[in-house]
């Protein structure tokens, strides 16, 4: 896969009407302004966004795009990881996003690693051997689940979340080193901090931190969407940061932002303030993982 620097997400497509037509032409616009990656799964808004991306989807050349969705997990349902599951989700993904492939197949947060794994991988390796999943790969959070699902050898990405911001670069210092030392690819989701980090003033009490970065932005002029995507895409790795508009006006802020020229005295100023870096270069990466070098 080739997929742009920047993806988009669909856990919030539509999200302020509830409307298709607003899901709609919001991958459309995304499209228009040269994005070709875009994640779904059968658990977002209800189960709705798979079949809204679908529709957009039937619109586009699918030979530009990339899809990605998950198994394991859908609405009203306990999690399931078992190989009928896994099976009658994805036909389930398939029929909704109106494809007859996609691109990357994810095991989607499973509550435990070693079952999930023991029961998912192998009609997983099947689909991707049948070109039914051209990719497979797991997306959760917790970066042990990361770094274990990598040990079989058989993912081809992973997505992370939310452990690669300016709030909590944790990821550094496990998933990403692994992934990077295996060739696996990244996906880095939740760039805005779930929310916290998209301009709109975070609750001090809740978020003490991602209020200090809105605080410090509100001083110095500096548009905190800009800063947030931009550290994030400035990591050199191989896969994408993905976004969650709900709206097509929303796309267009967060390709603003990304595109949008920081000075590197702002983002020097920023960092000493925060006593964070960016990596914008593979040697700032670490080479190994904490849990490989404990």
């Amino acid at each position: 896969m080739r997929p742009t620097a920047l993806g988009m997400g669909s856990a919030w497509i539509g999200a302020r009407n509830g409307s298709e037509v607003e899901a709609v032409e919001a991958v459309h616009r995304a499209f228009e302004r040269g994005i070709n990656f875009f994640d779904t799964a059968p658990r977002y808004q209800g189960g709705k966004a798979e079949r809204w991306l679908g529709q957009a989807l039937a619109d586009l050349p699918r030979d530009s795009v990339y899809v990605s969705t998950k198994v394991g997990v859908r609405p009203g349902e306990q999690a399931d990881f078992t190989a009928q599951a896994i099976n009658r989700g994805f036909e389930q993904s398939l029929s909704a996003l109106g494809v007859d492939h996609v691109d990357l197949l994810l095991i989607h947060d499973p509550p435990e690693i070693e079952s999930a794994l023991a029961d998912a991988l192998e009609p997983m390796l099947r689909l991707k051997e049948q070109g039914l999943a051209r990719h497979i790969g797991i997306g959760c959070r917790p970066s042990a689940f990361h770094l274990r699902a990598m040990e079989t050898g058989q993912m081809d990405v992973v997505l992370t979340f939310s452990n690669y911001t300016l709030i909590n670069q944790s990821a550094l210092g496990d998933t990403i080193p692994d992934a990077m030392r295996r060739g696996v690819g990244l996906l880095l989701g939740s760039p805005q901090g779930m929310g916290t980090l998209t301009g709109v003033e975070p609750d001090q009490h809740q978020h003490p931190r991602a209020h200090a970065i809105w605080q410090w932005c509100q001083q110095h002029n500096v548009n905190l969407r800009d800063l947030a995507l931009q550290f994030c895409l400035s990591l050199p790795i191989n896969g994408c940061v993905l976004f969650g508009p709900a709206t097509a006006s929303e796309v267009d802020q967060g390709i603003d932002s990304a595109t949008t020229p920081i000075d590197e005295a702002t983002w020097t100023a920023f960092e000493q303030a925060f006593d964070i870096q960016r990596c914008t270069r593979r040697d700032q990466i670490p080479t190994s993982s904490v849990i490989d070098s404990a």
